[in-house]
């Protein structure tokens, strides 16, 4: 039986199978292209022109914030710049005066490509309350956001991007092109704004794992997703398994040890299992001589038991 891990990309993918088939876990794989489609309204022209025909409209807000970054633009960008030494800046504008000390450890980490620095970064972050953490990665996410907009906007006017370094300088009257959130239809014809629709296509590779191995390998199992979540669902699951065999009590009718199986409660942990998923479980363990069932009854393996 294959219990579904994930979908993963390709490079992803590899790590994948490499750590669980380091486990003793057998997987299998299954690709397909995943297709997206995307559709938003943009503005694009000459900043004095976009100004003169947005500028009292929905849009001002949104226009005031480019005029914003660009003067950011203007005050950091030199000939010759490093790419992340721009990037930073930016970011360090964008964000606020508190967010700063991990925006530049952040920095230092990327620069460095050093374990101990990645770790120390690691530490600052587990260090913060949960939702401390979560609103600083929200805002960081944001400003990223707002960081690869005015990248295409200066590539937009002619800005190279070459081997790490910036070359090129903001014109006085850039051109801009800016997607517009938010925006229903009906406004966005009245204001005349276009309509862009972008279809993106990749290749995408499902994962499953064998449900006996998840069950066989439990340790190693519980390792790896001490290091990587993704395998948490799966470490759970071979718990799961464990209390199923913890329910069977002597030779029990298979109706009533279903009925305790349906709905498993631990402490602060309860285990809802659907009819076919509680048979292929039963099933598996079966095969693999845990127990036996036998004319509508169930009972432990003598031989298997630890």
């Amino acid at each position: 039986m294959r219990v579904y891990l994930g979908t993963f990309g390709e490079e992803e993918v590899q790590r994948i199978l490499q750590e669980l088939r380091g486990a003793k876990i057998r997987v299998e794989t299954k690709p397909s292209l995943n297709i997206r489609l995307r559709g938003r309204y943009f503005i694009k022209g000459k900043m004095d022109e976009i100004k003169k025909k947005y500028g009292e409209s929905e849009l001002k807000d949104m226009l005031q914030k480019w005029e914003n970054y660009i003067e950011y633009v203007r005050d950091i960008l030199k000939e010759g710049m490093e790419e992340m030494d721009f990037e930073k800046k930016l970011i360090l504008k964008l964000m606020p005066d508190y967010d700063k000390e991990m925006v530049e450890k952040f920095f230092e980490v990327i620069k460095e490509n050093k374990s101990e620095r990645m770790e120390e970064f690691e530490r600052m972050v587990r260090g913060m309350e949960a939702e401390k953490m979560k609103e600083f990665l929200d805002r960081f996410g944001d400003a990223i956001k707002i960081v690869e907009g005015i990248n295409e906007m200066l590539k937009l006017n002619g800005v190279k991007y070459e081997e790490g370094k910036i070359y090129g300088m903001l014109p006085d009257n850039p051109i801009l092109m800016l997607y517009v959130e938010g925006i229903d239809d009906k406004k966005a014809e009245e204001l005349g704004i276009e309509y862009t629709f972008d279809t993106y296509i990749d290749r995408q590779i499902d994962v499953y794992a064998n449900l006996a191995d998840i069950f066989y390998e439990s340790e190693k199992l519980k390792n790896l997703a001490v290091k990587n979540p993704e395998y948490i669902e799966l470490a759970v699951l071979s718990d799961v398994i464990s209390m199923i065999i913890e329910k069977i009590e002597g030779r029990m009718e298979m109706d009533e040890f279903f009925e305790k199986i349906m709905k498993i409660e631990e402490e602060n942990h309860k285990v809802f299992l659907s009819p076919s998923a509680a048979e292929e479980i039963v099933e598996m363990l079966e095969k693999m001589e845990v127990l036996k069932v036998k004319k509508g009854r169930i009972w432990l393996n003598e031989r298997k038991k630890t």
